[in-house]
């Protein structure tokens, strides 16, 4: 039987019993995206979407963007040093770095991807590029990276040396099409085919036809898959690991367009990635980060950790989670901290940030002046 496809073994963490040290990590020099400087606006329009009559998290209408930016933080020794924002930007989310004899760089922001790597630098635009929320390179030939058009249900991969789209995949077309009318709770069939959605509405079935995507929008309860987040499998790059919102899943994706879970049940999920032998996520509104190891499954718990706003009550809301191999860096934007833990260790360190920073993303990048100076000078536009 394959490990992956087999019920592993359940375990739980819970972090609190974790002992707290600020010295195991040494110093993590790291670029951070923001989608906003406006924390509390955004903890408003969610809490709001609680009550979506369909259940789907998010907004359910198109929202004018928010300005962000990227910001360069030191953290060591249980203190955050040096918080520089180099560029501010329609609301960035992802965000990738390879530093070594040459530098490569990738912000995903809004609609479009900053890029820079030994071809040059550049920005990707795309018609089914909206909400973008992440970009990866790949693993073994950083001149490609893949994208998550959060907006449309899409993922797609560029090669930057050719400045071309390799690969692409629609939710829609692969068993996933089935948003919900966050008003009514009804189902709404989503596709780009206008026969098909001839069809459909002769059937008397709800459609929503995408026939122009840069001059149409969907709302985030309306998406089928809201696929946040898309990394390339370090042990095998030619298939993605992709995190769907809704489904509350992180799916392996094979570029023949197969896909199958190998996260499951998880709560507003961000951040599917490879991490040690297995794949890790971050399961959002329940507070815990996930890792899937061939033969267990290991959910390390936040909730009870000290550092929230009281208002909150039971809700969590851990954004992203970074693997800085041995450690996990975790975004937690109720307690607005990185957490940095260590699973074998069983070590922890809570360091605070700005409370109106809306974290979403972060890379490892050591203090590079060319890199620092690429990021000051970009602009981007809706």
């Amino acid at each position: 039987m394959n490990q992956e496809t087999q019920a592993p073994q359940k375990l739980v963490e819970d972090l609190s019993t974790y002992h707290n040290d600020n010295h195991f990590y040494g110093t993590l020099d790291l670029l951070l995206t923001v989608k906003s400087f406006d924390l509390q606006a955004i903890r408003k329009r969610y809490l709001l979407s609680r009550g979506n009559k369909s259940g789907a998290a998010g907004s359910v209408e198109r929202r004018t963007p928010s300005t962000g930016g990227v910001v360069r933080v030191q953290l060591r020794n249980g203190i955050l040093e040096n918080a520089i924002v180099l560029a501010r930007l329609t609301e960035p989310r992802g965000i990738d770095v390879i530093s070594g004899n040459k530098t490569y760089a990738a912000i995903a922001a809004e609609n479009e991807v900053h890029w820079l790597s030994d071809s040059g630098r550049g920005v990707l635009r795309h018609p089914w590029f909206s909400y973008l929320h992440t970009v990866r390179f790949h693993p073994q030939n950083p001149n490609r990276v893949v994208v998550s058009s959060s907006g449309f249900d899409y993922l797609a991969e560029f090669d930057l040396a050719e400045n071309r789209e390799t690969f692409s995949w629609l939710a829609w077309e692969h068993g996933h099409d089935q948003g919900l009318d966050p008003a009514t709770g009804q189902t709404v069939i989503l596709t780009r085919d206008p026969a098909r959605a001839r069809e459909l509405t002769a059937l008397g079935k709800p459609v929503m036809l995408i026939s122009d995507p840069p001059a149409e929008a969907i709302p985030t309860a309306r998406r089928a898959a809201f696929i946040n987040s898309v990394t390339y499998r370090r042990d095998n790059p030619e298939q993605f690991l992709a995190t769907f919102f809704h489904q509350g899943a992180v799916f392996a994706i094979d570029r023949n367009g197969n896909s199958r879970k190998v996260i499951d049940g998880l709560r507003n999920p961000h951040g599917g990635r490879t991490y040690g032998v297995g794949f890790l996520a971050t399961s959002t509104a329940s507070g815990e980060v996930v890792w899937r190891q061939p033969l267990t499954e290991t959910r390390f718990q936040f909730r009870n950790l000290p550092g929230k706003a009281a208002e909150l009550g039971e809700w969590e809301w851990v954004q992203n989670s970074l693997d800085a191999g041995p450690v996990i860096v975790s975004i937690d934007s109720n307690r607005t901290a990185f957490i940095i833990f260590d699973p074998q260790r069983k070590l922890l360190d809570s360091i605070s940030y700005d409370p109106d920073w809306a974290v979403q993303d972060a890379a490892i990048a050591a203090p590079d002046q060319a890199l620092d100076a690429w990021i000051g000078k970009l602009n981007s536009r809706v």
